[in-house]
């Protein structure tokens, strides 16, 4: 095949013979690390299942189609829980395990080779996958709270809607049986005064229902616009009830009306009648006891219905348990003046004729005054209680509040005693506190909503309280920001100091060290040996230690002054808030610049808004003051002038220790006599020269001219070179 042009048989017979000639590849390569490989294939392995695990939870946790019962929302909102509680945690240490192998896995492909792992299992890609699947679970836990909380007030609307159909259709049951009887009386021969009487309560019933009818119309139209599963049946029943109500209008309208109108008296008849009515009900009155009781028992329920449609229901939780309280006992003396009612009615039969006619007229009109009484009554106590079961709940909700915030408006951010991990730990607690509180308190704002919505008498009282309580939890999230930029300043301030007091104490015990153990001046050739080779160490210590200290002093420009939040000024300070807040007047953004003017106040400061803005006051959780800080400035400058007096102490005592080195060599020397010398060998005698001449010319040429140790040095070399000059001619001679 050694030609220009070969052809194909010579080429392929020459290619045969070289897979003859040549032995089998290995199976494995032969540089092929079995361990290694074990360990990026377990890794590989445990790193695919927990990325798939990732992607299928992410994939759930993208997922929005609710159910639309208000069980199974709960069923899956507690689902979710456990999956935060339980199986994140579980699944987070996993993850960490999983971190610290593939740390493992490095360090040993250090030596053997790069770690080959694919790049979508490798932990910052793993980090990312699990950081979208927190997010992933935080939005769908909120959905599914928002969605439960819009249930629920579906659910509670639902309710309403069923008592109201309830009450509604036993009013058309008593409305239906009122016309029935009206119309058999009229028929009987009613006298046309109380026929009227009569047909003005079935119409104001009817008209009271028809409002009622529209309120529930709305409210089916909401349910249905909720997609309330069971929107539709309340829908049929209001149709029903609307119905009823039709024909009941149609039937006082065609049958009862027509027939009062036909109920007619002469004018005269009726005027003598009336005449004669009021001079027997004057008769009566003045006269019988028992019409007197009965007008004393109507008087007495006007005064308190008066007094019911005048009372009112508190602002506040003592003043409605106040009310309350009082209600009650009003209430019992309502209730049981229901057998003075009944007396009036047992008098009944103590009376006859035209006599008869006007006692009923007048027990009637009692007995709608007390019904009226009594329902109102009933009204404001349902009313009362319901008022104060929320009351109750966004009192205690505004405690907890109101303590969260007293604890860190409180908090002393200057106390050089003050235990970072212990408000670290209650600030991890705090936040999880608000989460676990959010939907309790969610749930009291949805009562006090539910309340106005049905058109509670009290709803300025509920509004008032239910404004304070949304403005009290978005400042406590506002204070929780506080806390933690602030937790983050002071634990800069004290791990800086802390740093600082560490690096200051190995640069004394440095320090110590050359002044002690690398100051001796009598040694050995193998002790100085040892001694120079402990120097080297420490020099590289040193160095090491420089970048820390270099670190420190740059750190330092970053550092605030949490100590001065404490101290009184004695100029006003620029600062910045980190929050937003709000109160009466004043409103400060996130972020804004202000003045500190006066910090004197053990909770609030005084601050000047914007450059010559108005002065006022607010807590001082929400200032945090800018670096940097002159005590951090300053410890850090003492350190970096430790570190550089160290440094030169180092070579100070390098270079004696070289001196006394190159003295201890010289002293071995002179101590050679000249058989001794002989023995080295030439080589040997001249590499020894030379090493010392070069050694001391360095010092020499290194140290001041006017040291005495260098001066005896240049001495101590001479002598040593005339005696080598000595013992050569001495060689040469023999």
């Amino acid at each position: 095949v050694d030609t220009h042009e070969p052809d194909e048989k010579s080429l392929i017979t020459y290619i045969s013979s070289l897979y003859e000639t040549f032995p089998e590849p290995p199976a494995v390569h032969p540089l092929f690390d079995a361990e290694s490989q074990r360990r990026a294939a377990a890794y590989t392995e445990q790193a695919a299942q927990h990325r798939a695990w990732l992607h299928e939870k992410c994939a759930l946790m993208q997922d929005r189609a609710f159910p639309s019962t208000l069980i199974e929302m709960k069923k899956l909102l507690s689902e979710s829980t456990r999956f935060r509680q339980e199986e994140v945690p579980l699944r987070q240490r996993e993850k960490q395990k999983l971190f610290h192998h593939y740390r493992e896995l490095e360090k040993y492909f250090e030596s053997v080779g790069e770690c080959d792992i694919e790049p979508t299992l490798r932990p910052d890609a793993l980090e990312q996958a699990w950081s979208r699947l927190l997010m992933a679970q935080q939005e769908r836990e909120r959905d599914l709270t928002d969605e439960i909380r819009r249930l629920e007030r579906l659910q509670r609307l639902a309710e309403k809607l069923h008592r109201d159909i309830k009450q509604t259709e036993s009013g058309l049951d008593s409305v239906e049986r009122h016309i029935e009887s009206e119309i058999r009386r009229v028929e009987r021969g009613v006298h046309p005064a109380d026929a009227k009487l009569a047909a003005e309560s079935i119409e104001q019933e009817l008209r009271a229902m028809e409002h009622t009818v529209q309120e529930m119309f709305q409210d089916s139209h909401a349910l249905r616009e909720g997609r309330y599963p069971q929107a539709a049946d309340l829908h049929r029943r209001v149709q029903q009830v609307h119905d009823r109500w039709l024909n009941a209008r149609q039937s006082f309208t065609g049958r009862l009306v027509p027939r009062l109108s036909s109920v007619r008296m002469p004018v005269q008849q009726t005027t003598v009648r009336r005449e004669t009515r009021t001079v027997l009900e004057t008769r009566v009155h003045d006269a019988d006891p028992k019409f007197q009781q009965l007008s004393e028992a109507t008087r007495w329920c006007k005064e308190r219905l008066k007094k019911l449609h005048e009372s009112d229901y508190g602002s506040d939780l003592p003043s409605v348990q106040h009310e309350l309280d009082k209600h009650q006992r009003e209430h019992k003396q309502i209730d049981q003046f229901h057998s003075k009612v009944e007396q009036c009615v047992h008098n009944r039969a103590n009376f006859s004729g035209e006599e008869l006619n006007l006692y009923n007229q007048h027990l009637s009109q009692l007995q709608k005054l007390y019904a009226e009484l009594l329902s109102t009554s009933t009204k404001r106590m349902s009313d009362l209680d319901a008022l104060q079961d929320f009351l109750q709940s966004a009192t205690a909700e505004l405690n907890w509040l109101n303590e969260k915030e007293q604890v860190e408006l409180s908090r002393d951010w200057a106390d050089p005693h003050i235990n970072l991990p212990a408000v670290q730990h209650y600030y991890e607690q705090l936040m999880s506190s608000l989460e676990k509180r959010e939907l309790q308190f969610s749930n009291v704002i949805d009562r006090g909503e539910a309340l106005i919505a049905q058109h509670h008498p009290a709803t300025k009282t509920i509004e008032s309280h239910l404004q304070v309580m949304q403005s009290q939890w978005a400042w406590v999230l506002q204070l929780t920001l506080c806390l933690e930029t602030h937790l983050k300043h002071t634990t800069q301030y004290h791990n800086f100091f802390e740093e600082v007091k560490e690096a200051e104490k190995w640069i004394q015990k440095r320090e110590e060290a050359l002044n002690s153990t690398f100051s001796q001046s009598e040694f050995t050739l193998d002790q100085g040996e040892r001694l120079l080779k402990g120097m080297q160490e420490l020099r590289e210590e040193l160095n090491s230690h420089g970048g820390l200290v270099s670190r420190l002093v740059e750190d330092a420009q970053e550092i605030r002054p949490v100590k001065q939040r404490r101290a009184p000024i004695t100029r006003p300070l620029r600062a910045e808030t980190v929050c937003a807040y709000k109160h009466a007047n004043v409103a400060i953004e996130k972020g804004s610049a202000v003045t500190v003017v006066d910090n004197s106040g053990r909770s609030r400061w005084r601050v000047r808004l914007g450059g010559a803005g108005t002065e006022v006051q607010v807590p001082g959780a929400v200032v945090a003051l800018p670096p940097p800080c002159q005590d951090a400035i300053d410890a850090a400058g003492r350190l970096r002038s430790a570190y550089d007096r160290v440094i030169q102490l180092w070579q100070r005592k390098q270079l004696r220790m070289r001196q006394n080195m190159i003295f201890a060599t010289i002293k071995v020397v002179k101590g050679w006599d000249f058989p001794q010398f002989v023995a080295m060998g030439a080589e040997q005698r001249q590499a020894i020269r030379r090493a010392l001449n070069e050694d001391a010319e360095k010092l020499l040429a290194e140290g001041d001219p006017a040291d005495p140790q260098l001066r005896r040095l240049r001495r101590e070399i001479d002598d040593v070179n005339r005696l080598f000059d000595e013992f050569e001619r001495r060689a040469r001679a023999e």
